[in-house]
C-alpha cells in the first residue's frame, strides 16, 4: 500500500539495490541501531557495514531556502574528504 503523493519503493527493491550508504532523516529511521531489526534489513550492505546517516529533517524534507544546507549536508556524508 502505497500512500498518495508517496513514491512506493518496496523492501525487496531496497534489497535487491543494495545501497553503500542508508540515509534518513530521525522521524523517518529514528535510532539508526534499529535498522537491522526491520524485516529485510539486515541484508543491506550499508546496514551490514555501518554506513547509516541521519539527516536533519528540516533541512532535506523541508521545501526553503535551506535546502541547499540540506544538500550540503548530504554532500558531507557522501564525500567528506571534501570537507576538511
Amino acid at each position: 500500500m502505497t500512500q498518495k503523493d508517496y513514491v512506493g519503493y518496496s523492501v525487496e527493491q531496497l534489497v535487491k539495490d543494495q545501497p553503500a550508504v542508508y540515509l534518513g532523516t530521525k522521524s523517518s529511521i529514528g535510532d539508526p541501531r534499529a535498522l537491522e531489526g526491520r524485516p529485510g534489513y539486515s541484508a543491506l550492505s550499508a546496514i551490514e557495514n555501518g554506513s547509516i546517516y541521519v539527516l536533519d529533517d528540516n533541512l532535506v524534507s523541508r521545501p526553503g531556502p535551506r535546502v541547499v544546507l540540506g544538500v550540503r549536508e548530504i554532500a558531507k556524508v557522501l564525500h567528506p574528504d571534501l570537507f576538511n
